[in-house]
């Protein structure tokens, strides 16, 4: 067991990689889709990840390692340090909910090492479920609802996903929050919002005038929206009318992300935001993270979960949602991995912030930095 002084530590260095991780595959699935909405969950997939880790060893192991950001860290301090970030979600209140669930679905019948079983229940709270494969409806069936009640996303894994499946891994990550000044919705008003492309579409915009932790940039504007007492809130990082989201998202980096939160301060201002919602889906998170990595992420050294033949990760899906309204905000996320074998206010200008044009936003814990959610908003839907 970590002494406190050294747990906090790897606390912090351990949220530094996962954020790290984040913007390392945010970039990747922008260079894919660089007009969608995107939203992931970084926090949700390194969990997941790091139930897996428990497991390997070997070359697939150092490629975990390399994915997470984490070579050179010990495995029990890993496993020590996610147990705490998950306990945060035992100290928000009534107005900051956070829920996060880890499931293990094995082949009735199957082997597992009772150490992994032990190792994953004790620091990641995963529950261990039997699942008949052989019936890939009725496994998909059970996942789903599984996450469903975890996270109100109703389909994560198809039939399809499951076949020749021994062993699935499930992350599902809730967030819901009230604002700490909630948006009043007769001064909602539907405006211009400009989309990539140049064309403009009526949306509505929530508004609101107060003092925000506020950052302006040569390039952007970013603005923190608390939830509840503030210990969560939501980021908004705004390009400026002659500055292209795409110039903003290159110089996005973890260092660059703390360099920037970094120098919030409390200003006076009026901001607007638009109310929308939006979903994500990304089932070739594999190959992404293999990217990050090396092809030997994917396995076979997995001799450390105990089951009979080697086994293989041959997908790894992601989906997430995110809705905004004046009430506050609502996200979730879900990962499953299949594995078949083989300060003081400042006295400055009022600022104005009127999201009008594509953003960047995240949802992260203020306390340890940890970002929940992070994405793009390049076309907002009600």
């Amino acid at each position: 067991m970590l002494a406190p002084d050294e747990s906090a530590l790897r606390v912090r260095e351990l949220v530094a990689t996962y954020n790290d991780m984040g913007f390392r595959l945010l970039a990747l699935h922008r260079q894919e889709r660089p007009q969608a909405n995107i939203m992931l969950s970084p926090f949700g997939i390194a969990l997941a990840l790091c139930m897996v880790y428990n497991g390997a060893e070997g070359a697939t192991a150092r490629a975990l390692a390399q994915a997470l950001g984490v070579e050179g860290m010990d495995l029990q301090a890993i496993n020590e340090a996610n147990a705490a970030l998950i306990a945060m979600q035992d100290d928000l209140d009534s107005k900051a909910l956070l829920r996060i669930a880890n499931a293990i679905w094995l082949q009735s019948g199957g082997d597992v090492a009772q150490d992994f079983i032990r190792r994953t229940e004790t620091y990641y709270q995963a529950v261990l479920r039997l699942l008949d494969f052989g019936d890939p409806d009725a496994a998909a069936e059970t996942i789903n609802r599984w996450v469903s009640a975890k996270t109100k996303i109703t389909r994560l894994v198809a039939p399809q996903h499951l076949l020749e499946a021994v062993m699935v891994l499930t992350n599902a990550v809730y967030f819901k929050g009230v604002w700490a000044r909630r948006f009043d919705p007769q001064r909602t008003r539907k405006a211009p919002f400009t989309l990539p492309d140049g064309r403009q579409k009526m949306h509505p915009l929530m508004r609101q005038s107060g003092q925000y932790r506020y950052f302006e940039h040569e390039s952007f504007q970013a603005a923190s929206l608390p939830f509840g007492p503030g210990r969560m809130s939501m980021e908004i990082l705004l390009p400026k009318p002659d500055v292209s989201i795409d110039v903003v998202g290159e110089n996005f980096s973890r260092k660059s992300w703390q360099e920037w939160t970094g120098q919030f301060r409390m200003r006076e201002g009026d901001i607007a935001i638009p109310r929308f919602k939006l979903e994500y889906s990304d089932e070739s998170m594999r190959e992404h993270l293999i990217a990050l990595s090396s092809p030997q992420l994917a396995g076979p050294d997995f001799l450390r979960m105990g089951t009979k033949g080697p086994l293989i990760i041959n997908r790894i899906i992601h989906k997430s949602c995110l809705q905004v309204n004046e009430e506050g905000g609502e996200a979730a996320a879900a990962t499953a991995v299949t594995m078949p074998r083989g300060v003081g206010i400042a006295r400055r200008e009022r600022f104005q912030m009127i999201v009008d044009r594509p953003f960047f936003c995240a949802i992260r814990c203020n306390e340890t930095g940890l970002v929940l959610f992070m994405g793009f908003v390049m076309e907002p839907h009600v």
